[in-house]
């Protein structure tokens, strides 16, 4: 059993003010009346866990976490952080305001997430996003006058998205001039205004050229790719994100939520009926070995720095070179992946079939 220090926190916060066509996350709309219920529930979970020690990252996701007061929270969050702490908060762009944004800073959030998605007013509305092109210049540079590291989000992969529109839209990212760029690929998931709708997936080839722009481009314009979806310029990486890649444990609170603690993988429960009731009903899986070792290769070849040989066999006391010698010499012949400097790297073409890489 692992006894490993557990540095990061994730809190789900599942109320939103409108719900977007593409999303499947665990929400529900904000005008509805059990919000500060949820808080409180919330801030009794987090105090069963017995947090003794100050968390390295702490990250409150959603839905939209910007849409209710969280102030109770914020304060109880406070208390588990240090000055190194990265404490990021995801916000929509139309929620910013001096007073909302002094509040994080004064409770010591350092790094925004922003649910942009596009710069393109036409796209924002396939999307079910009520921001405009406006709204995102005026709200960014609100919000860079709080803040120095800040996220936004890129959707790709539909049809509706030219190429052209796709390009015109990475100029506008390049220009708000944030430090840090995630990008999705539209997927369209059951429960969805888009699955209602029967809408399909593009063809993976349309999919591919147009990361294969983004990449491009970002990447001439000083973001580097550290994950296969993710950009950053230097020394902006989500510390919180890389402890999911890097396949370390972690808290997990909230509706939905996830957690990794001592060789378990738990999930609370979907239902808020029951979430309010405080029965978190958590799903739970005894991550074996073999499993262990599974989650470990398909997450840490997900970082452009790769999977570390060195640490991966005082994980597992085994050598991945001698344990799998005849498959990573074909994926190395094949160019798919690379052995360098103890690491073992997926190359461009390899990240984009890393499926085919794992099996």
């Amino acid at each position: 059993m692992k006894t490993k220090k557990i540095n990061s926190l994730y809190i789900h916060i599942p109320f939103c003010n409108s719900i977007c066509f593409y999303c499947d996350f665990p929400k529900v709309l904000t005008k509805t009346c059990f919000k500060d219920n949820y808080v409180n529930v919330l801030l009794n979970e987090l105090k069963q866990l017995k947090i003794k020690h100050k968390l390295k990252t702490i990250y409150i996701g959603g839905g939209t976490p910007s849409s209710i007061d969280l102030t109770k929270l914020l304060i109880a969050l406070s208390k588990l952080k240090n000055k190194n702490t990265e404490f990021s908060i995801e916000a929509n762009p139309l929620d910013l305001t001096p007073k909302l944004l002094e509040q994080y800073k004064k409770y010591g959030v350092n790094r925004l997430s922003l649910g942009v998605q596009s710069t393109n007013d036409k796209i924002l509305k396939v999307l079910g996003r009520k921001h405009t092109r406006k709204d995102i210049f005026s709200k960014v540079k609100l919000a860079k006058t709080y803040f120095k590291n800040i996220n936004i989000d890129l959707i790709y992969g539909f049809k509706e998205l030219t190429n052209k529109m796709l390009i015109d839209e990475l100029k506008d990212y390049v220009s708000l001039d944030v430090n840090h760029i995630s990008t999705y690929e539209l997927e369209i998931h059951k429960g969805t205004k888009f699955y209602n709708d029967k809408r399909k997936q593009i063809d993976p080839s349309i999919s591919r050229e147009q990361f294969d722009i983004i990449y491009k481009y970002l990447s001439k314009h000083k973001f580097y790719r550290y994950e296969i979806s993710n950009f950053a310029k230097k020394g902006y990486e989500s510390k919180h994100n890389i402890t999911y890649w890097k396949d370390d444990e972690y808290y997990g609170i909230g509706l939905g939520a996830a957690s990794y603690i001592n060789n378990f993988r738990y999930r609370n429960t979907l239902n808020m009926n029951e979430y309010l009731k405080g029965n978190l009903n958590k799903e739970k899986e005894l991550v074996t070995p073999n499993d262990d070792k599974q989650y470990y290769l398909m997450l840490n070849l997900r970082l452009s720095k790769g999977l570390d040989l060195l640490d991966y066999q005082k994980r597992f006391n085994s050598n991945l070179l001698d344990e799998k010698k005849e498959e990573i010499a074909s994926l190395v012949k094949r160019k798919l992946l690379v052995i360098k400097a103890k690491k073992l790297l997926t190359t461009y073409q390899g990240s984009m079939l890393l499926d085919i890489i794992l099996r």
